[in-house]
């Protein structure tokens, strides 16, 4: 409900799709990040709650725990495999839940432009939705945290068609990736 008043009055948001999305089962969200205020918008307008990955340096803030904690978002490490953070993101998954991602990685120095492949693996080992989100503030919004949820803008948000892949059970290679080490009877 707070979340909902201050998208509303103070960033604006508004929700643009053209085809309707789930709001049952299991999906993966995955958006741009341009802002700390994203996931507080793609929350308001995709109307049922989202798990949300936060940096694991930024989750531990002790300003700020008790808020990720609230909301159930799951720490990861930065730029390293995190296998805890996968079994949960998998188990959230699992019990029907939605699970919202940012695979550039961050906002600032820690934006990776071609993205992480998390998402991917995912969708592949779950055969969940991913639903393609894209926010979009009508000015640039601050880096710090405190300046971006104080300062009012307006937001809008787009939803894509949800895109369905085939759960795999031999990984499919991409010629950009190292090749697989052949198997025994090739």
């Amino acid at each position: 409900f707070l979340n909902d008043m201050l998208c509303r009055n103070v960033y604006h948001v508004t929700r643009i799709h053209d085809d309707p999305i789930p709001t049952r089962g299991p999906a993966i969200l995955v958006s741009n990040h341009s802002c700390f205020c994203d996931p507080l918008v793609i929350s308001t307008t995709f109307g049922v709650p989202i798990t949300f990955l936060v940096a694991r340096e930024v989750f531990y803030r002790p300003y700020l725990r008790w808020m990720f904690q609230a909301f159930q978002y799951i720490p990861v490490l930065r730029g390293q495999p995190d296998i805890p953070a996968v079994r949960q993101m998998l188990r959230v998954l699992k019990n029907g839940h939605i699970l919202g991602m940012f695979p550039q990685g961050g906002i600032d120095e820690h934006r990776e432009e071609h993205g992480h492949w998390g998402v991917g693996y995912l969708a592949l080992k779950t055969g969940v939705p991913v639903i393609p989100v894209s926010v979009c503030w009508e000015q640039p919004r601050p880096l710090h945290l405190f300046l971006a949820l104080c300062r009012p803008g307006k937001a809008m948000v787009r939803y894509g068609s949800p895109l369905c892949f085939e759960v795999c059970a031999k990984p499919v290679w991409h010629k950009s990736m190292r090749p697989p080490l052949p198997l025994p009877d090739e």
